[in-house]
């Protein structure tokens, strides 16, 4: 039988919140709380431990033909509240366990979340609750019964790196091999959505034929996935730095109408511009270009036109617009402004922050080039 805990190890990817961990503790020692909220944007990794849970809790020495009886899943967005508190009330069919899954949290009425929180505390100890959200409203009547009773995780969306390196334990599961450079092309294309990259590597693996093994090359992902997001932010960044505001935005909306969330925007902006500085510093060091290649970890193609960005940029202006892409993530996370004026506000003044290419006279805002 699988291990307890196995599911949940592989899609965290080795990225473990300390409320994960509690969870794979649960896991190994079967030992559960009586509620677990699951939330965050990472649904694939959130769809995976919740699956794991129900798998521990139900499998362990239950008879495999009560297991139906005694899980039931609703979505909360089409099943009427007295439903939901009826199964959490109810007791498990000839088994010691019942789990009860509840999806799409976020569209319970008021009034229906409070009736589900009062079930949660007036069920029996054979049964868990597993809720699944896009968030946690701590305001909310329900995750603080959570807070007393159970345990919460979110999972956030990895960062390029931790998604990297989820592609290649991912490809070595699925009979792939991926170099780092290679996962990081991956990522760089589709971004960070582990579903999205899932899929990305099953199309791989269809294409490539049932070789246990084989060797996917920058190449073939190039082929099958397309233009990437990352030759996007070079262009977007290429204009910064000419300080062609009318080239910058068209490259920002040619971004936002792939349906790109604007906090990875942001993160693969600024992803490019660190890449941008070190590589300048390195160079600045001497360097050799094999080694600046190697230090980077990133494909030669996008160290050589990090190179060439730095040319537009000194250090200090690249300081700069990290720090300007940290107040962007910033005034997003915290809902203070809308998405595309974040945005557009972080591409005028990165605008203004990239130096000037020779030969090309500054604009009439702030140096940055815009077609009136």
């Amino acid at each position: 039988m699988r291990g307890p805990g196995s599911r949940a190890e592989k899609s965290a990817g080795g990225v473990q919140s300390a409320g994960f961990k509690d969870i794979e503790k649960d896991l190994r020692e079967r030992r559960f709380v009586p509620v677990y909220l699951l939330y965050g944007e990472e649904t694939l990794m959130r769809d995976e431990v919740a699956s794991a849970l129900v798998d521990a809790i139900l499998d362990g020495e239950m008879d495999p033909s009560t297991r139906d009886f005694n899980l039931t899943t609703f979505d909360a967005a089409e099943t009427p509240a007295d439903t939901i508190t009826g199964a959490i009330v109810s007791l498990p069919i000839f088994a010691p366990k019942r789990v009860i899954v509840v999806k799409n949290l976020d569209a319970l009425k008021v009034e229906a979340e409070a009736r589900i929180a009062d079930a949660i505390f007036q069920m029996p100890g054979t049964n868990v609750v597993i809720l699944v959200a896009e968030k946690n409203d701590g305001r909310r009547r329900i995750f603080n019964v959570v807070t007393r009773v159970g345990r919460a995780v979110e999972f956030k969306r990895l960062y390029p790196r931790d998604a990297q390196d989820w592609v290649i334990k991912k490809a070595g599961r699925m009979g792939l091999t991926l170099d780092a450079r290679a996962a990081l092309y991956l990522v760089s294309a589709v971004g960070v959505d582990l579903r999205r990259l899932e899929t990305e590597l099953e199309k791989i693996r269809t294409y490539l034929g049932d070789v246990e093994g084989a060797r996917v090359s920058e190449n073939d992902i190039a082929e099958l996935v397309g233009k990437s997001l990352e030759e996007d932010i070079f262009a977007l960044l290429d204009a910064v730095g000419n300080r062609n505001l009318d080239a910058a935005l068209d490259c920002l909306n040619s971004i936002t109408r792939r349906g790109e969330p604007a906090i990875r925007v942001i993160t693969m902006v600024a992803w490019q511009l660190r890449g941008i500085l070190q590589a300048r510093l390195l160079r600045d060091a001497k360097m050799p270009m094999n080694k600046i290649i190697s230090e980077l970890g990133r494909a030669p193609f996008a160290v050589r036109k990090c190179l060439a960005q730095a040319e537009r940029f000194s250090p200090a202006d690249l300081r700069t617009a990290l720090t300007l892409c940290h107040g962007a993530d910033l005034e997003v996370k915290t809902g203070t402004l809308s998405e595309r004026l974040v945005l557009e506000r972080l591409i005028l003044n990165l605008c203004r922050t990239g130096r000037r290419s020779p030969g090309r006279k500054p604009g009439r805002l702030a140096g940055c080039n815009r077609t009136e």
